[in-house]
């Protein structure tokens, strides 16, 4: 994983999709990024004060919202809104993927800790 900053890097887990090494709005492999909710393109205040924002005149409704309408959809997916070369938020099933089949350690970096 490279500790330079700029565009997120692809990392190949072994998956069905490659991953980002990084979140929307982190210049860093380790910091936070920016705090969103899902289908959200406008980021929190602070991690406890936040709020959900639709464009204008769009509409989107739980069930929409837990299959794969919002990834890859830049009117509610914030990666494909904000990031280059075509990414985009996991589907569903691409999160219980990595959820599933990868090994979870936890590690310090500095002050941060991080799988």
């Amino acid at each position: 994983m490279s500790l330079t900053e700029g565009d997120p890097k692809a990392v190949d887990l072994g998956l069905g999709v490659l991953w980002a090494d990084r979140n929307v709005d982190s210049f860093l492999p380790v910091s936070f990024g920016g705090y969103y909710s899902w289908g959200d393109l406008y980021p929190w205040e602070s991690e406890y004060n936040y709020y959900f924002s639709v464009p204008h005149g769009q509409r989107i409704s739980l069930r929409q919202m837990t299959r794969n309408v919002i990834s890859g959809n830049p009117s509610f997916d914030v990666a494909a809104k904000k990031c280059k070369n075509g990414w985009r938020m996991p589907t569903v099933a691409e999160f219980k993927e990595l959820i599933d089949k990868c090994q979870w350690t936890w590690i310090g970096f500095g002050n941060i800790g991080l799988y």
